[in-house]
C-alpha cells in the first residue's frame, strides 16, 4: 500500500470568500423563495442559451449536490 500525504490545495481565505458569494443564491438569488434550508449553503444556479434546460449545483459544509432538468419544449 502506498502511503499519502495531502495538504490544502485552496487558501481557506480564497475558499470562505467563494462561498459567501455563491451563499447570495439562497439570500437574494433564483432559490430566494424557498427560504433557506436551515443551515449554511451555497450554491450556483444557471440555464442554457434557449432556456430549454436548468440546473443547480450547491454545497454544505458537509454535503455537495448537482440536479439538473430539460424542457420538452425548444421555445
Amino acid at each position: 500500500m502506498v502511503s499519502r500525504t495531502y495538504s490544502g490545495v485552496l487558501d481557506p481565505a480564497i475558499v470562505d470568500a467563494t462561498a459567501d458569494v455563491l451563499f447570495g443564491v439562497f439570500a437574494k438569488g433564483a432559490m430566494r423563495e424557498v427560504g433557506g434550508i436551515g443551515r449554511h449553503a451555497a450554491g450556483k444556479t444557471g440555464t442554457t442559451d434557449q432556456y430549454t434546460a436548468a440546473w443547480f449545483a450547491g454545497f454544505t459544509p458537509d454535503l455537495a449536490g448537482a440536479v439538473s432538468g430539460r424542457s420538452g419544449s425548444t421555445r
